[in-house]
């Protein structure tokens, strides 16, 4: 892979715009941080599987480029990388697609320090080292998703089972960021609550236009029968 936060950074948008506002971190940026004001965490500053030992402080903002498909277990190092967000900031995060990067194949091809690979949402992954981004997002507390986009900008998928394309200036990963946010808790669990009669709500009303459009197709066919 090339130097994906400053490439990625062309496709920043209004989101981005109010995401990266005020204090924050970039955890294993290397050499490409994705602002040079942020604070840079990579593995000379210390372990990032457990990175609350090492930083102590909160940002308004936590940014990781393809570094969590590195970490030994990305449920709980996403929990120790959240931890780091004050409320009301956000985690902004950049992982490989397994379709687009990793060709459907573990280990990677490209690069054999990957430990996973990630997916939207999958029923089935693609490797037996598959996270769904869903999934793994769901342990997050107070967490609002703002933003779960596969990212194919300039992917040739006629080379598909071709080299690694991200050398250059295509991106083949998913970006997904959420917001921390305390008041969101109350919204989350009145949905979860109600999430029963919900679901019962939308199958009686499945049921009923169902039932609805059975009746207009019977109607239509005895019209035809009395013509």
């Amino acid at each position: 892979m090339g130097n994906e936060a400053t490439k990625s950074k062309v496709y920043f948008g209004i989101l981005e715009k109010k995401v990266f506002n005020g204090k924050g971190i970039d955890i294993g940026c290397g050499k490409d941080p994705v602002f040079k004001d942020v604070k840079s965490f990579d593995v000379q500053d210390g372990d990032a599987n457990e990175i609350t030992n090492y930083v102590k402080e909160k940002f308004d903002f936590v940014f990781s480029s393809h570094c969590l498909e590195h970490m030994k277990n990305p449920f709980y190092t996403i929990k120790q990388w959240y931890q780091l967000v004050k409320d009301k900031g956000y985690l902004y995060i950049f992982v490989p697609d397994e379709d687009l990067y990793e060709k459907r194949k573990f280990p990677s091809k490209y690069n054999d320090d990957h430990k996973w690979t990630f997916s939207v949402l999958k029923q089935t992954g693609a490797t037996l080292r598959t996270i769904n981004i869903i999934e793994l997002l769901a342990i997050l507390p107070d967490a609002r998703i703002m933003k779960i986009e596969t990212q194919d900008y300039n992917y040739d998928y006629n080379l598909a089972n071709g080299g690694d394309q991200t050398l250059g200036n295509t991106t083949a990963q998913i970006c997904f960021c959420v917001q921390k946010n305390k008041d969101y808790k109350n919204i989350d669990y009145k949905f979860k609550e109600n999430r029963i009669l919900k679901n019962l709500y939308y199958l009686i009303n499945c049921f009923f236009v169902n039932i609805l459009i059975l009746i207009n197709i019977m109607t239509s066919k005895l019209r035809s029968l009395f013509r």
